[in-house]
């Protein structure tokens, strides 16, 4: 009798693993792949071997247009995860962590969306009230981004903020308010 050796099945074009121990959680779709750090969110990077970038997303409130720290992801870790995909159309990977400041009890999270045919990563990033009280505070995100590249290249590369695009080989400090 002669048999054929058993065919791995192939992986979707979209979809999520957990690697290393479940520490890092890879995201892909036909285009690209995408890595994290799965107890915060932070670490982003196209090649897992060669290189890492640094993605922390920080929270905090504006007093008297001063941005003053309350959070950053890369000093926070046991981010919970809801990782959801068809496998055929998107992924949806979601982190969060419930925070305290001053006696208020809010979310932090961090979403990455990846559909099979997008040429980029959706990130979210969102504060829930888990209060029935109002936080008094003026909430604001801040996002620091350190060596990215992407596909290996450091020129041509960019981030669509809010409907304007600005080249990552670059210094920026931006503010945005009220953005949808």
């Amino acid at each position: 009798n002669l048999t054929d050796p058993p065919i791995p099945p192939l992986k979707p074009d979209v979809g999520y693993e957990l690697l290393d121990d479940n520490q890092d959680l890879h995201i892909w779709n036909r285009f690209d792949s995408y890595y994290f750090n799965a107890s915060n969110g932070i670490q982003f990077t196209n090649h897992k071997d060669d290189y890492w970038s640094t993605n922390v997303l920080m929270l905090g409130y504006y007093n008297n247009d001063v941005w003053n720290l309350i959070y950053r992801t890369d000093e926070l870790s046991g981010f919970n995860k809801n990782i959801k995909t068809d496998n055929e159309t998107f992924v949806n990977a979601t982190l969060w962590k419930d925070l305290t400041y001053q006696g208020y009890d809010f979310r932090l999270a961090i979403r990455y969306y990846l559909g099979v045919d997008d040429n980029e990563l959706t990130v979210i990033p969102y504060i829930k009230n888990l209060d029935e009280n109002d936080i008094p505070y003026v909430l604001g995100f801040g996002w620091e981004l350190k060596d990215i590249q992407i596909d290996m290249t450091s020129s041509g590369d960019y981030i669509d903020i809010n409907g304007s695009s600005y080249f990552l080989n670059q210094t920026l400090d931006e503010t945005y308010k009220d953005m949808d």
